[in-house]
């Protein structure tokens, strides 16, 4: 059987739908993925990789990166042993990018909007599911008698991808998580969710002035004077460079949003990000893909737990973010995470990952991490880790908290995005971006204050505990645990 060439263009394919059709046009006979991991001898290996070339000239966005990924995998298997490997690995990438193309089946009916289907959930990842239930000593009680990780542990045993739900935390806004639970359940999980903590009066009476502002003349006019408190001084440094954004027509930014770089945003327009521990004792800001101390340590911890006795080697890094909110004492603390985008767009990729998956296991790492510094949940229950999502001119911030009983489930928070508006006449629209990212900011000192007084609490516990066992015998005893104490002293 001989297959025709496919055609080479520099027109990139417009949506990635056309992958589908782009195979089909090229192809003697009906492209499907099915088909062709399961029979080789009808569709030609070389001639689809000829076809992955041609895309990842062609195309640009998800489609592109599809392509790129699937010939990476296929040039880098020499055997060309395809079958259900092959057919797993595509199902995946195209599942990534929500296409209609592949039917992948659940064990319980869901509808394809219901989950942020990403990754597949293998064995290991159940067993692990399972051994972290199994270790669970104290549960979330509903008043109708329903234990969440009951429920959260069945749901997670019957889906096939991986979701929030295995990791036991509750996003308050999925509509999955919510289907699991009736609606008095649901109103419960969601009560008593910590409020974000307000930023100082001075700094908001400071954002007011700005709320009826229509021209850049007006707006230089009013930033001619720097105040000195420092939340009221955040707002001046970002509303300076908001003004040289709408100073600039040439074209406009907002024009050409998608064309400029992803750094170029995270300066020009939240350039204030920077700056956001400003007044706050050794604290930083942390930014350019560096590694969660909470997520590293989680990783070296999980690989000693399965290997006592590992080869020496390099410790392994854990996930990076983007932003990362760190103080700088002996040891390093991390306490808010961001993650940025080049432009905002909720149907991508890269969006439904961060969003479902990335940032809130990053803040997940955070919040563990310090609760267990302070002996134990109760004492967290009030607090907020926030973090931030910025794609382009908007910004989402989110958080993560405990529930209300138990210590093991967390409830995770998504505000309703904002955004610089392309016009300075409607400045008090973009203002409300700036509100979410001083809010940002108060809510994790909070954080970081309670963590402190929390800290002391437990500190003087241990003491007292400590003076009131006898003899040398219990103080050897002893001399790990006060290490670990002193160790993490904030």
């Amino acid at each position: 059987m001989s297959y025709p060439t496919f055609i080479e263009t520099t027109e990139s394919i417009p949506i990635f739908a056309n992958v589908h059709n782009y195979f089909n046009v090229n192809h003697p006979s009906e492209w499907t993925l099915e088909k062709f991991a399961q029979d080789r001898e009808t569709y030609d290996l070389d001639v689809f990789e000829d076809g992955l070339k041609t895309i990842m000239k062609a195309g640009r966005g998800c489609y592109h990166a599809f392509a790129a990924r699937c010939y990476n995998w296929l040039a880098n298997n020499p055997d060309h042993v395809l079958i259900q490997a092959a057919k797993d690995i595509l199902k995946t990438k195209l599942l990534k990018f929500r296409t209609s193309r592949v039917n992948v089946q659940f064990r319980e009916e869901t509808e394809q909007d219901d989950l942020q289907r990403l990754q597949k959930f293998t064995e290991s990842g159940r067993r692990s599911l399972q051994n972290r239930f199994s270790s669970f000593e104290s549960k979330w009680t509903l008043q109708s008698g329903t234990v969440v990780e009951d429920v959260l542990f069945e749901a997670g045993k019957k889906l096939t991808v991986y979701h929030s739900v295995h990791s036991f935390i509750i996003d308050v806004q999925d509509s999955y998580t919510k289907k699991l639970f009736n609606d008095r359940d649901w109103n419960e999980i969601r009560s008593n969710i910590p409020q974000p903590a307000p930023y100082t009066p001075s700094a908001k009476d400071y954002l007011r002035v700005f709320a009826g502002v229509e021209t850049t003349e007006e707006l230089r006019r009013l930033l001619e004077i720097r105040p000195d408190e420092n939340e009221m001084e955040l707002v001046h440094i970002c509303l300076v460079n908001w003004l040289g954004l709408y100073e600039t027509n040439s074209p406009s930014p907002f024009v050409i949003e998608s064309s400029l770089s992803e750094a170029w945003w995270m300066t020009h327009a939240w350039g204030v990000c920077n700056y956001l521990s400003k007044g706050i004792e050794g604290h930083f800001i942390i930014t350019g893909e560096k590694a969660g101390v909470d997520s590293s340590s989680r990783r070296n911890h999980k690989d000693r737990l399965n290997n006592p006795t590992p080869a020496a080697g390099r410790k392994r890094i854990g996930t990076k973010a983007d932003l990362i909110w760190r103080s700088m004492s002996n040891p390093e603390k991390d306490w808010a995470m961001a993650e940025a985008a080049l432009v905002w767009d909720e149907s991508a990729t890269k969006y439904s990952y961060e969003s479902n998956f990335k940032l809130p296991r990053q803040l997940h790492d955070v919040l563990t991490a310090r609760t267990v510094e302070v002996g134990g949940v109760d004492n967290m229950r009030s607090v907020l880790v926030s973090g931030l999502i910025i794609g382009g001119s908007s910004v989402q911030r989110v958080a993560l908290c405990w529930g209300n009983q138990g210590s093991s489930v967390t409830r995770l928070i998504k505000w309703k995005r904002s955004k610089i508006d392309s016009s300075i006449k409607n400045m008090v629209e973009s203002l409300i971006a700036l509100h979410q990212i001083l809010l940002f900011r108060s809510s994790t000192i909070h954080f970081v204050r309670t963590y402190e007084q929390a800290y002391k609490s437990y500190i003087q516990k241990r003491i007292e505990e400590i003076d009131s066992h006898d003899g040398l015998a219990n103080e050897a005893n002893e001399a790990d645990g006060w290490y670990n104490i002193l160790h993490s002293t904030p």
